[in-house]
Formats: C-alpha cells, sequence, structure tokens
C-alpha cells in the first residue's frame, strides 16, 4: 500500500501484525483520540480504515464511532485536498456473542445505511465507501468472539483467515485497480456469509 494510510483500532496483537502485513507506514488513531488533529497528509490518496468492534463501549457506541470515523477521515481528506478511500473492518455476523455481536452488527448496520444515503455525496468528492467483512483470523480472537474450533466448524472453507490474507484484500480495494469498487460489502471470510450463521449448526 503506498498511499496515506490510517486505522482506527484497539490496541491488539491481531491490529499489530495486520499493519505490518499491510507493508506500509500506517498511522494508528486510538478511538479515543479520534478527533485529535492529524498531521503529515499530503495529496496523496488517503486509506483510512475502522476496525469493528473497536472497543467503544456499548451496543450503540460501535455504531456511532464508526460513523463520526468516516466524518473524520472526509475532514482529513478535505484537509489535504485528497481523494479517500474508507474501509470499514466489520465481523461477519454470528462471529461475536452477545452484546459484542449486537454491537457489531448494529456498527455494520450503519456502514450499510452510510452507503445508502452518502454514496453519491462521496462519489461527487471522488471519495470510495467500503466494507471489508472478515470471518475467524488465525491464531487471534477478539474479545466476545466464538471460539476459534467454532468458528473452524462454521466457516466452509474450514479454517481461519490468515492475517496475510485479509491484508491482501485490503491492499487490493485501497489501490487504483478498484478505482470502480464502492458502496459495497466485500466478504472475505471463507464462505461465511454464503453458509449463515445458524445456530445449532447444520451440516455444510
Amino acid at each position: 500500500m503506498s498511499h496515506c494510510a490510517a486505522i482506527v483500532a484497539p490496541d491488539h496483537p491481531f491490529v499489530d501484525e495486520l499493519v505490518a502485513e499491510l507493508g506500509a507506514h500506517v498511522l494508528r488513531v486510538p478511538p479515543a483520540r479520534l478527533d485529535e488533529p492529524l498531521a503529515g497528509w499530503s495529496g496523496e490518496p488517503l486509506v483510512w480504515m475502522h476496525m469493528v468492534p473497536a472497543g467503544a463501549g456499548a451496543e450503540l457506541d460501535e455504531a456511532a464511532l464508526l460513523l463520526r470515523s468516516a466524518e473524520r477521515a472526509t475532514e482529513a481528506a478535505a484537509e489535504a485536498a485528497a481523494p479517500l478511500t474508507f474501509l470499514a473492518l466489520v465481523p461477519s455476523r454470528g462471529l461475536f456473542a452477545g452484546p459484542a455481536g449486537l454491537a457489531s452488527d448494529l456498527a455494520r448496520g450503519a456502514l450499510e445505511a452510510l452507503m445508502r444515503t452518502a454514496i453519491g455525496t462521496w462519489s461527487a468528492r471522488g471519495h470510495r465507501l467500503l466494507g471489508v467483512v472478515y470471518a475467524g483470523i488465525d491464531g487471534h480472537a477478539l474479545v466476545g468472539q466464538r471460539t476459534p474450533e467454532e468458528v473452524r466448524l462454521r466457516t466452509p472453507i474450514g479454517r481461519a483467515a490468515g492475517t496475510a490474507e485479509l491484508a491482501n484484500a485490503i491492499r487490493y480495494l485501497g489501490s487504483p485497480l478498484a478505482a470502480y469498487v464502492t458502496g459495497t460489502l466485500v466478504h472475505v471470510d471463507g464462505g461465511w456469509n454464503a453458509y449463515s450463521w445458524i445456530y445449532p449448526a447444520r451440516t455444510i
């Protein structure tokens, strides 16, 4: 990824590994510091990533944080007079259980609503708005996520994704090769979305 890049994400080893796999300087923006001034942007295209869950707190907070992150990304792009690609990394439905699952689903709903209502405005400005939907990530589990064995059994491909596989999708979507891709969700989930989350499990 050769462009300017930022990621709004919690402090977690998975995020560290993802940033390393992207192979570029990525500014880490802690969610609590989202409204602080950002320095160093130039006229280069800006790729702004937002991870769900970001540890925002109550169920509705994840959705509000995602929307504020998207707004902050457009502000940073305007300040730099640069085109923007906003990539929200959202979990597959059912990957998280309980309150974390509800918070993640609400954030995904907020992203989809933003796409439907703002895609014209974003496109007119030369900006792109995307969601990358992930399922299990090998070696990593965020708070509230179902167990690795549950995730493996529910994933048709039969394994969790490697961090590099997720990074490859992000790198492509953030590049000029994907210039015509916007306003959609891209599933990097080993078939999870096609199979869907059903409990108790059915046979694949």
